[in-house]
């Protein structure tokens, strides 16, 4: 997938702080992540409910993070299974079980909506952190 014309937004995090601006796009990623969660969840197979209860999304830490320049903030939000082996069983099936894909279908479905929540999350995410650091500098000028 390639999203195009977030210039403004990428240009607003270079100019933050590298760590305020992993921030902005962490909570603006796991946002527009969790309805394909859900999705995932409800799509999932309910023999014991087990798998369906552990999908969520979260934050992937990578040593590749931790060597980030500065014109780059990676941030890596994942949705899905949380460590449940049986996930990509269910998912692909085996030489004993049919596939019963869960995953796959939620991200159809969802990446369009996931995209649209993104582009208009980062502006708004953007707006109220630049807000927080001015009331930060005035509130520290006055004071």
């Amino acid at each position: 997938m390639r999203v195009t014309g977030l210039k403004a937004a990428n240009d607003a995090l270079l100019e933050m702080k590298a760590a305020t601006a992993r921030g902005v796009v962490r909570r603006v990623l796991t946002a527009a992540a969790d309805p394909m969660a859900r999705d995932m969840a409800d799509r999932a197979p309910r023999d014991t409910g087990y798998l369906a209860d552990h999908i969520d999304t979260g934050v992937r830490l990578s040593r590749r993070q931790a060597r980030v320049s500065r014109k780059e903030s990676a941030v890596e939000v994942f949705a899905g299974a949380t460590a449940v082996g049986q996930a990509v069983y269910q998912e692909f099936g085996t030489v004993d079980q049919p596939a019963q894909p869960f995953a796959r279908p939620a991200y159809e479905a969802g990446k369009h909506r996931a995209l649209d929540d993104i582009s208009t999350g980062l502006g708004s995410e953007i707006a109220k952190t630049a807000e927080r650091a001015a009331r930060r500098s005035a509130k520290r000028a006055g004071s």
